[in-house]
């Protein structure tokens, strides 16, 4: 008999599932879980229920096996009376191993959590390779030798990024307040703003150092601000952020243009808060050594 929605198991797959490493939402997920007592047979259901998902759906993400979304999280952490900055905390003071990350030539010392060894990461994805009595962290491309590791967290040391500031703006504050949380543990001083007035009001008394800028500000979209911030500073690093890229052409359009005139980067939602921090991590420490 094939089970279904309505057949749940016993629990031991699941236990199963649980003893290899999680990654990602399903890492954080786990981080909740274990906070706060659940039992692994318990947790596909409490998931269903909070997110109001199909029982499958949940389990997956239990899982590891389907992605959460940021809302998804910070609604699983609130149940628990938990925010999503305690839980990033917590999962943060797991075993680290000592790490270098690699970009081009630049190298930093970091603290690295490793996630399960993978024969095929995703173009662009952090990995992990062991290089003598310490671990390598750089973007997957061809011709890296193995074995590889995914990289579950990756905490940069402060050095010519500490106290750097970055300004984070989108009009969901769990999704700024989330970021800032890992720009923090990384080294740098971030500020979180929920509207252009405001951050425009910040920058006017203290330029920031990077900026990270949701596309779509409740009804205006920063390709104003960027404009403005380019004719100030040439080299300032800025992202931008977007979930709806994909929805219509001349939003991808406008962005490229964007990319293409200001050198700015892009990412899109839902975020990799270790990616963006990695890449705005790589532009401000080669900026202050230029």
């Amino acid at each position: 008999m094939t089970k279904t929605d309505a057949q749940p198991d016993d629990g031991r797959s699941e236990a199963a599932g649980s003893e290899r490493q999680l990654t990602g939402g399903a890492f954080y997920a786990k981080t909740v879980f274990d906070r706060n007592g659940v039992a692994i047979s318990e947790r596909s259901r409490l998931v269903e229920r909070i997110l109001n998902l199909a029982y499958s759906a949940a389990h997956r993400r239990v899982r590891g096996q389907a992605s959460w979304t940021v809302e998804e999280l910070e609604a699983l952490a609130k149940h628990f009376g938990e925010s999503l900055d305690e839980v990033f905390v917590a999962a943060a003071k797991t075993r680290a191993e000592p790490a270098t990350f690699v970009a081009g030539d630049l190298r930093l010392k970091c603290q690295l959590w490793l996630g399960p060894e993978t024969a095929r990461p995703a173009a662009g994805a952090l990995v992990a390779a062991r290089d003598g009595t310490r671990w390598t962290v750089q973007a997957a491309a061809e011709g890296l030798s193995g074995p590889l590791h995914e990289v579950r967290q990756l905490l940069l040391e402060p050095d010519a990024i500490s106290g750097s500031r970055i300004a984070v703006l989108d009009d969901q504050p769990n999704i700024t307040d989330s970021l800032c949380v890992f720009l923090r543990q990384a080294g740098f001083r971030a500020d979180a703003f929920h509207g252009i007035g405001a951050l425009q009001d910040a920058m006017a008394d203290s330029p920031y150092d990077a900026y990270v800028l949701d596309w779509i500000v409740g009804d205006e979209t920063v390709g104003p601000l960027v404009e403005r911030l380019r004719a100030a500073d040439p080299r300032c690093p800025i992202a931008i952020l977007t979930g709806k890229a994909n929805e219509r052409g001349e939003v991808v359009s406008d962005i490229a243009d964007l990319v293409a005139r200001h050198d700015v980067r892009y990412f899109s939602k839902p975020l990799d808060p270790r990616m963006i921090t990695a890449v705005l991590s790589r532009l401000i420490a080669g900026r202050a050594r230029a």
